[in-house]
């Protein structure tokens, strides 16, 4: 659930998504779903940032097999899914701020002291995938759906996730500094919806996995 909704669409959405994106005559994308949800309070968006980079198997979906629980898998890229609240279209994120979070989590607890300032981390950090060049594939396959490149993911745990994320990975290996995305759905929930959207996900994360940010470091 997220604000007055009693859902949250892009949790329906995740559900949606294969485990496996075939590509042909290209490498296949495995998604691996983490295995908890991420709750909306500051402390669990900065565990769960470096949960996912630990890239710990016993974190992710589907369950491992026995005795593979305390492997790691490597992450060659990070996807954070929220819903839009503002209006019925997909959004994909460029970047986040370090400054703007002054509302309190769903445990009615405020950031407090920014770690991200402490540690001195840049006010804005942005992804190093080209989102626009992706966003003309997609838009090529879906020229009919309210879809937009955006710079301001909403100031609130959407945009603390991708910064969190961000952060994460800019202190982990410099190989996966800026490795991250965000992408907004709309808040339809009914199974046809469901399904477009995941669809149009698929689509977006073939469209990043060519990106040349992958593409030299995986030559």
């Amino acid at each position: 659930p997220i604000l007055d909704f009693d859902y949250n669409s892009s949790r329906l959405v995740l559900d949606a998504l294969p485990e496996l994106i075939t590509r042909e005559g290209k490498k296949n994308i495995r998604i691996r779903k983490l295995a908890q949800d991420s709750l909306d309070t500051y402390s669990d968006v900065r565990s769960v940032s470096r949960k996912v980079w630990a890239g710990k198997r016993k974190d992710f979906l589907p369950k491992p097999e026995a005795g593979d629980e305390d492997t790691t898998i490597d992450i060659d890229f990070v996807v954070h899914l929220g819903m839009e609240l503002r209006e019925e279209t997909f959004g994909l994120e460029t970047q986040a701020r370090r400054d703007v979070y002054d509302k309190p989590g769903s445990d009615g607890k405020y950031l407090g002291t920014n770690p991200f300032v402490e540690k001195g981390l840049p006010e804005v950090l942005k992804t190093s995938f080209d989102v626009h060049a992706a966003w003309e594939k997609v838009h090529k396959q879906f020229p009919d759906t309210p879809c937009f490149v955006s710079d301001d993911a909403g100031s609130y745990f959407c945009e603390f996730r991708l910064y969190s994320s961000l952060a994460e990975a800019l202190e982990h290996d410099e190989d996966i500094k800026g490795k991250v995305i965000f992408l907004h759905v709309p808040k339809k929930r009914d199974p046809e919806a469901i399904q477009f959207a995941a669809d149009l996900a698929v689509a977006y994360f073939k469209a990043l996995a060519d990106d040349k940010v992958l593409t030299d470091t995986n030559a």
